[in-house]
């Protein structure tokens, strides 16, 4: 499998406005979202709904990916450490092999955060505006590519 971060659409004012932005520049497209486990907290414009039913109701289920830690926490984060290790597997394995490719051009805030996040004691800090864009590929990456150590020991895919 390869990936690619082809565009970069930041800042918008809410799940509705991203939405028809989405819909809007890419009709004739098959979109898939990874949102964050944040998506199933009651909408803020509207608490009848959740933004993941909204991202539903858009895209179909099929389409609206959430990391799930077992059946019956369907909406959980995965944790930092392994989206941040996959996230470095992909730009280049153990054995050389790149799997992720980023546009510059198309997507300079993420590549700027991905210079420029800030750690400490060896973790990545999360109070930081542009780790939005990092945590959001990070879902990506993480439901696409990630190894359970425990399913394959040896980590084979990282070679």
């Amino acid at each position: 499998n390869v990936a690619y971060a082809v565009n970069e659409h930041l800042g918008f004012e809410d799940i509705r406005a991203c939405i028809k932005f989405l819909k809007s520049h890419y009709p004739n497209r098959h979109i898939v979202i990874y949102p964050d486990s944040s998506m199933n907290n009651r909408n803020y414009m509207d608490a009848s709904t959740t933004s993941y039913r909204l991202l539903v109701d858009a895209f179909g289920e099929e389409n609206v990916i959430c990391y799930s830690v077992n059946d019956n926490d369907k909406f959980s984060n995965p944790p930092v450490q392994d989206r941040v290790d996959t996230m470095n597997m992909c730009f280049m394995s153990a054995a050389g092999n790149i799997s992720y490719y980023i546009n510059f051009e198309k997507c300079p805030k993420y590549v700027q955060a991905l210079q420029w996040q800030p750690y400490h004691n060896g973790k990545p800090m999360k109070d930081d505006e542009q780790d939005h864009c990092l945590d959001a590929a990070g879902y990506f990456i993480f439901n696409e590519f990630w190894v359970d150590p425990e399913e394959d020991p040896y980590m084979e895919r990282l070679l």
